[in-house]
């Protein structure tokens, strides 16, 4: 959530703990990453052999 300051706050989940904050979108984005959870697959679901499974 982008402040008056023009920091950028960064919450976890649905709005949850506050995990930093950042000068840029780009840091921003670095910390959303930087806090999601090992082994994380990708958005997409995929098919056994690789192919989109939609």
């Amino acid at each position: 959530m982008q402040q008056p300051d023009g920091g950028i706050r960064v919450h976890g989940a649905r709005g949850g703990d506050l995990l930093g904050e950042a000068g840029t979108a780009a840091e921003a984005v670095a910390l959303a990453v930087a806090h999601l959870p090992p082994g994380l697959g990708p958005a997409v679901p995929r098919s056994t052999d690789g192919r989109s499974a939609g």
